[in-house]
């Protein structure tokens, strides 16, 4: 609907709610599509705050499909992007990070898991957005 109107801004929160509820419901393949068309819209509209969910629901998909890697790099992808506008998670966004965080430590050790965060933190946020849409292709 947003996108028939000519208003793409509001439908990548859309679009990221669902993703989440996808997860939720372990239906990985269908939220990888929707997280990934979201994360193009807000490449798009040049939503950084829309960038940074993406990534960090992106990293929640990424657990869920064992690939801790990916998730130290993209949630080290969303802090960087999170704090260049000086964004601070809500509640609720903050708790499902927090999840997410600790499943990744849990899965690949303090050390491995700073590694590959700092790896994600230096990557540049055009070239994380093009391995993120990679990536979730591939999940």
């Amino acid at each position: 609907m947003f996108s028939e109107l000519g208003k793409r801004e509001p439908l990548w929160y859309s679009l990221v709610a669902l993703a989440s509820l996808a997860l939720h419901k372990q239906r990985h393949d269908e939220a990888a599509d929707l997280l990934a068309e979201s994360l193009a819209v807000c490449q798009e509209v040049g939503s950084k705050a829309g960038i940074g969910n993406c990534l960090e629901a992106l990293a929640a998909l990424a657990v869920a499909r064992k690939r801790t890697d990916d998730a130290a790099r993209l949630l080290g992808c969303a802090q960087q992007v999170h704090e260049s506008i000086g964004l601070q998670l809500e509640p609720f966004e903050q708790a499902v990070h927090d999840e997410t965080l600790l499943s990744t430590i849990d899965a690949l050790g303090e050390e491995e898991f700073a590694r590959e965060r700092e790896r994600g933190r230096r990557m540049p946020t055009n070239e994380a957005i093009d391995w993120a849409l990679d990536l979730s292709g591939a999940m």
